[in-house]
């Protein structure tokens, strides 16, 4: 098993980080007000209706640090699928097929998962894509993500 070797306390974030993520729904669930992006408001009131008050301030808190990566107080597609490629649990559900690569198929259906059906998810995959530096048709080793989240 992957987890094997891995502090309980890092088991557990991952966990516990996967069932509020697919628990609260995909950010078009989230966009209340349909800008194309999940503010401090939209995301709390998302995560309050299933955790409570004390859960969701916390939570929210800890996603903005980690996912609104320009600072601007809102989350892009894009801010949240690169969010979701720092956890190894998202990593291994985007292999779908267990090969050790993302490729685009894949890298697209866990998009519409996170992000919900609108159109606007190929553009965050096409901009993964560009970051991590490779072409929209090859495969990307989990190895070479592994590094580029080191180097970013």
């Amino acid at each position: 098993s992957v987890e094997v070797g891995r502090p309980a306390k890092l088991v557990l974030v991952d966990y516990l980080s996967k069932t509020i993520w697919y628990s609260i729904g995909a950010m078009e669930d989230l966009d209340a007000d349909r800008d194309g992006f999940v503010s401090r408001e939209e995301l709390r009131r998302g995560s309050e209706r299933l955790f409570g008050a004390d859960v969701a301030a916390a939570f929210v808190e800890n996603v903005f640090h980690v996912a609104d990566a320009d600072q601007d107080g809102r989350i892009s597609r894009e801010e949240l699928l690169r969010m979701h490629f720092f956890h190894s649990w998202a990593r291994q559900d985007m292999d779908s097929n267990g090969d050790g690569m993302l490729d685009r198929q894949e890298l697209e259906a866990y998009a519409h998962k996170v992000l919900g059906a609108g159109p606007d998810h190929q553009q965050a995959v096409d901009a993964f894509l560009q970051e991590i530096g490779s072409s929209d048709e090859c495969k990307v080793p989990l190895d070479r993500v592994v590094e580029w989240m080191q180097e970013n």
